[in-house]
């Protein structure tokens, strides 16, 4: 609980259902990290490297920031993301399939190649999608107001 651990290298520790509270990993290196079933909520994670070993059952993030961190192939199927800042993070590969996603930003982050199907994206800010990102969205369940916003950037109004 509140540590501050900024620019730390883990290298294949096993944090295996531990709990972070309020804990400051800016640019820290999760390197061989096993991650099942952690908690992090209030964390700083941002600029995290990720090389996550495992994740048997996924972390949970709550109140998170991941701005511009590189979660490039991480594996949060399932996972409960509750407002959580992606802004500008590597989630090339990442797989959200099945997770909850409640209020999360994930602005100007590279989705390329990431998994979406089956997961609740309730208030989830995407910035303005392009169409050639949508086929890795099918099956995921947004509100209303969230499916008219791709559609005012490409400049059409919904009434």
């Amino acid at each position: 609980m509140r540590c501050r651990a900024g620019h730390v290298n883990f290298s294949s520790p096993n944090f295996t259902e531990a709990r972070f509270l309020f804990c400051d990993f800016n640019n820290a290196t999760w390197r061989g990290t096993i991650l099942s079933s952690a908690v992090f909520q209030d964390c700083k994670l941002t600029g995290a490297q990720k090389a996550v070993a495992s994740t048997l059952m996924p972390p949970a993030f709550e109140r998170c920031l991941l701005i511009s961190a590189n979660l490039r192939g991480l594996s949060l199927r399932r996972a409960q993301l509750d407002d959580v800042d992606f802004q500008g993070a590597d989630l090339r590969d990442a797989d959200f399939r099945d997770a909850v996603q409640t209020g999360c930003r994930v602005r100007e982050a590279n989705v390329t190649k990431a998994r979406f199907e089956g997961a609740h994206l309730h208030r989830a800010d995407f910035g303005n999608l392009q169409l050639a990102d949508a086929s890795q969205f099918k099956g995921a369940i947004i509100s209303t107001k969230q499916a008219g916003e791709p559609l005012s950037g490409l400049g059409m109004k919904v009434g």
